[in-house]
C-alpha cells in the first residue's frame, strides 16, 4: 500500500479517531493478520476501532484478506460492521471471495449481537413493495418476524417509517412492535422519517407519495414515540426542549448516539440551527450549549454554524458567532463523493469504472475515445470496468465495452472477480450468456 501523507503524521486526524501513524499501523496489521499488533494498538487507543481513511476501516481490511481472528477481535471491541461499506457489505465481500468460515462468523455475530440477519429480509421487502397482504401473511405465519432485523438490523417498524406507510406502522404497532426500537446504530423510528444513508427519503420514496416525513413523525408522537431533544430541536418544539433541559441540563451538550448527516441526530444546537428555530438556539445557548461541539467523523469543530449558514438562517449564524462559534467550520462531505482508494498498485478506481456502474454510455464513450484503459482493475473489487458493468446489470454498457475492445477476462483475474462471475452471482442471465459466448 502507498501511505497517504495524512497517515504519516503523529497528530490526531481531523476526520477520524486516532493519529495518522496509528491508523496506518492498524490498517497494515489488519491486512497482515497481525493480531498481537492489532491488540496493542487498540489497547493503547480504543477509539482506533472506529478509525477510517478514505472511507476504509480496519475491519474492512481484515475482512478483505480473510483475517478471521482480527475480525472477531475488532467486532468484540465495537467496530461498526455496517457503516462506510464502499461498494459491498462485509458479508458480500466474504461471499464473493469464498470466505465461508469468515462469512459464518459474521452471520452468527450479526444475528446474536446486532439482530441483523437474512431472516428479516422477506418482511422488509414486502414493506418496501407496499404489499400489506404479503406482510400480514408473513407475520401470521411467523410472529417472531415482527422484531427481526434485516441484514442491516432494520426491524419492520423501521422500514414502515422510512417508507412513510402509516397504515403499516399501525398494523405493526397493533401486533406489538416497539415504537422506540433501536437499530444497531441506535437509530430509532422517529429519527428515520426521511430515511437514512442507504434508503434516502428524497431519493427512494416515490416523489408523488402523499405522506410527508413531518406527518409520519407527528403520527409516531401521537402513538407514543419518545421525542428526544434532537428531534424536538429540528421540529421546533420549544416546550419539549425546555422540558428535557429542565430534567437534564447536560442534554444541551450531548451528541445523540445515532450520528449522521440527517436531522434528528447529532448535536441539539445543530438541529435547531438547521431549521431556523432561533428561540430554541437562544435557549440552548443560555443553558450552556457549545456551538463548537464536535460530531465525530462529520464536524470536528461543530455543526451548528455550518447548518445555519447553509440553510440561509443568517440571524442564527450571527448569534452563534457572538457565542464563540468557530468561523470556518469544516463539515465532512457526503459519502456520495467518490472514495479515494488506498491502492496496492497505485491503480485507483478509474472514472470508467464509475461510468460502467451507472451505465453512462455517452460519457464512457468519450473517455474511451480519449484513451481510457479498458482493462484497468480497481483495488477494491479487483475488477475491470466490464466487471463493474456486469456486476451492476448494465447490459448496454457491457455491449459497448466489448465492442470497444474490452477483454471478457484477463489471465490473472481472481476467479470471483471476472465479469462472468459477477453477472452469474448477481443473476444477470443475459449478460452472463453474452460473456460466456465471448469467452468461448
Amino acid at each position: 500500500m502507498i501511505q497517504p501523507e495524512a497517515l504519516k503524521k503523529r497528530e490526531r486526524l481531523l476526520w477520524s479517531t486516532g493519529s495518522g501513524v496509528d491508523v496506518w499501523d492498524l490498517f497494515g496489521a489488519c491486512l497482515a493478520g497481525d493480531l498481537p499488533t492489532v491488540k496493542r494498538l487498540v489497547d493503547n487507543d480504543p477509539s482506533l476501532v472506529r478509525s477510517q481513511h478514505a472511507y476504509k476501516t480496519p475491519v474492512s481490511f481484515a475482512v478483505r484478506e480473510n483475517r478471521i481472528d482480527v475480525v472477531a477481535f475488532l467486532l468484540e471491541r465495537g467496530a461498526d460492521p455496517f457503516g462506510l461499506a464502499v461498494n459491498d457489505s462485509l458479508l458480500e465481500i466474504c461471499r464473493d471471495r469464498g470466505y465461508g468460515e469468515l462469512a459464518h462468523l459474521l452471520e452468527a455475530t450479526f444475528a446474536d449481537t446486532r439482530n441483523a440477519s437474512p431472516r428479516g429480509e422477506a418482511v422488509a421487502a414486502a414493506i418496501r413493495e407496499h404489499d400489506l397482504r404479503k406482510l400480514r401473511s408473513l407475520l401470521d405465519a411467523s410472529p417472531g418476524l415482527l422484531h427481526a432485523g434485516d441484514e442491516r438490523s432494520n426491524q419492520p417498524i423501521h422500514w414502515a417509517v422510512m417508507t412513510r406507510q402509516i397504515e403499516v406502522i399501525d398494523e405493526l404497532l397493533g401486533r406489538g412492535a416497539d415504537i422506540d426500537a433501536a437499530r444497531f446504530d441506535e437509530a430509532r423510528p422517529i429519527q428515520l422519517t426521511n430515511g437514512d444513508y442507504h434508503f434516502r427519503g428524497w431519493r427512494d420514496v416515490p416523489p408523488d407519495w402523499p405522506t410527508t416525513p413531518a406527518q409520519v413523525l407527528a403520527h409516531l408522537r401521537a402513538r407514543g414515540a419518545y421525542c428526544d431533544i434532537c428531534t424536538a430541536c429540528h421540529i421546533g418544539d420549544l416546550h419539549r426542549v425546555r422540558e428535557l433541559l429542565d430534567r437534564d441540563p447536560s442534554l444541551a451538550n450531548r451528541v445523540s448516539e445515532y450520528v449522521t448527516y440527517s436531522l434528528g441526530s447529532g448535536a441539539p444546537l445543530r438541529n435547531a440551527a438547521a431549521n431556523g428555530h432561533l428561540a430554541i438556539v437562544e435557549l440552548l445557548l443560555s443553558r450552556g450549549a457549545d456551538p463548537n461541539l464536535p460530531e465525530e467523523g462529520i464536524a470536528p469543530h461543530g455543526h451548528a454554524l455550518y447548518s445555519a449558514a447553509a440553510n440561509r438562517h443568517f440571524e442564527i449564524a450571527r448569534v452563534l458567532l457572538e457565542h464563540g462559534a468557530f468561523p470556518n467550520p469544516e463539515v465532512e462531505s457526503s459519502a456520495d463523493a467518490l472514495s479515494r482508494a488506498i491502492s496496492n498498485s497505485d491503480q485507483p478506481m478509474t472514472p470508467l469504472h464509475h461510468l460502467a456502474r451507472k451505465g453512462d454510455l455517452d460519457r464512457a464513450a468519450q473517455f474511451i475515445d480519449h484513451g481510457a484503459d479498458l482493462d484497468a482493475r480497481d483495488e477494491d473489487l479487483c475488477s475491470t470496468p466490464l466487471g463493474w458493468a456486469a456486476k451492476y446489470g448494465q447490459w448496454t454498457m457491457v455491449e459497448l465495452l466489448l465492442r470497444r475492445g474490452a477483454e471478457p477476462s484477463l489471465p490473472d483475474d481472481p476467479p470471483w472477480a471476472t465479469p462472468l462471475a459477477w453477472a452469474t452471482r448477481r443473476g444477470h442471465r443475459e449478460i452472463a450468456e453474452r460473456l460466456a459466448q465471448r469467452s468461448d
